[in-house]
């Protein structure tokens, strides 16, 4: 039975909760007790779990996770959000770390931020959503799935209708009143704790929501997670600053400020960050 968001702080959280190593006995364990579906074969004549990652922060760390599961047996669906403050979509190695991810075997939903249009109203999310369906199907040559909203308010979740532009909506009542929901949003367990309800697996049918920059190499806190995920996206962006100069053979002015080197120095000596 769910509990109230009232009740979260109630839930028993770790860190150790979420690492790779964690994630790979949950994936056992709901392979175990469940069968994957795809939310394109939504049936209710069988005990099903539905798995969904919203790529909120990093598709580097959601690739990670995509080749554990890949490896298990486990079949997922990838939520991409094309307005993205964390990543870019239009990126050629972003693109290619999101074909890997479907070359894996796995779906791909739009994580769609209806915030990004002023005054949206639910009449248009057919054209809206659809639009940025194509967006996505032209980036990567594969069509979503499914659609969830990204930072949902009330007035999004009311919005229940079985799909938007052609895709699967994974807030539709249909699902919503019939299928059992667990998430790790804010990089903690809500309403119910996944270890537990895998193991227990008195549901008949499971959607999960997982974000993959909370699942790490060891045991860190949720903002942690986040600042690695930023912090490996910042060094990656000076790589190529620095490579591009190499490359065409131009003088790199500019140093390592002292300050910059301090806060590597103190990320890498630092497994937590």
């Amino acid at each position: 039975m769910m509990v109230s968001m009232n009740d979260e702080s109630q839930i028993r959280n770790s860190e150790e909760d979420f690492t790779l190593e964690s994630l790979s006995g949950l994936i056992s364990a709901a392979l175990r007790n469940y069968t994957p579906i795809s939310y394109a074969d939504i049936s209710f004549s069988q005990k099903f779990i539905l798995w969904r990652h919203d790529i909120d922060y990093s598709i580097n760390r959601a690739l990670k996770v995509a080749e554990l599961e890949a490896s298990l047996g486990m079949r997922s669906t990838y939520f991409v959000n094309p307005h993205s403050e964390f990543y870019n979509l239009q990126e050629k190695s972003q693109c290619a770390l999101l074909s890997r991810i479907l070359n894996l075997g796995h779906d791909m939903g739009l994580h769609f931020e209806a915030s990004f249009y002023d005054l949206l109203e639910e009449s248009q999310l057919d054209e809206v959503i659809g639009r940025e369906a194509g967006l996505l199907k032209g980036l990567v040559s594969t069509n979503p799935v499914a659609v969830s909203f990204h930072n949902p308010t009330e007035r999004h979740l009311a919005w229940r209708a079985p799909s938007y532009g052609g895709l699967v909506n994974a807030y539709g009542s249909f699902l919503m009143e019939r299928v059992s929901y667990v998430s790790d949003s804010n990089g903690y367990w809500r309403f119910r704790r996944l270890p537990d309800v895998l193991n227990e697996a008195h549901d008949q049918y499971l959607q999960v929501l997982t974000h993959p920059g909370w699942w790490q190499d060891t045991p860190m806190p949720a903002r942690g997670r986040i600042f690695r995920a930023v912090y490996g996206r910042a060094s990656s962006t000076m790589r190529l600053y620095d490579c591009t100069l190499e490359l065409f053979g131009r003088e790199n002015i500019s140093g390592l400020p002292p300050e910059l080197q301090q806060l590597k120095t103190l990320c890498e000596a630092r497994s937590e960050i």
